[in-house]
């Protein structure tokens, strides 16, 4: 089964929206109620630091943290929610 394929509202929201800062994502996540607004600048530099995927050679890519994602789209935000669960709310890890 594909990352997307079980995505949660807010790794939905993620993917949508992956090309914005990340002050202007985390934004968004607490204006839908998926993350809380004390939890805002916590969760910017969390998606800081997991901003950008490196290409390899053999089309596979790394996430600037080192993790390995599969050369495939969803596999970013999939990543991402796993970084962010701890401040993810009940209403972002409902499914889509």
């Amino acid at each position: 089964m594909s990352a997307w394929e079980y995505r949660s509202k807010a790794e939905e929201l993620m993917a949508e929206y992956r090309f914005l800062s990340a002050g202007e994502l985390a934004d968004e996540l607490i204006e839908q109620g998926y993350v809380l607004a004390a939890d805002r600048d916590t969760v910017a530099q969390e998606i800081t630091a997991h901003d950008t995927a490196y290409s390899r050679e053999d089309f596979d890519a790394d996430c600037k943290c080192g993790k390995w994602l599969e050369d495939d789209e969803y596999e970013w935000p999939d990543h991402l929610g796993d970084v962010l669960d701890e401040w993810i709310t009940e209403a972002g890890r409902a499914d889509r």
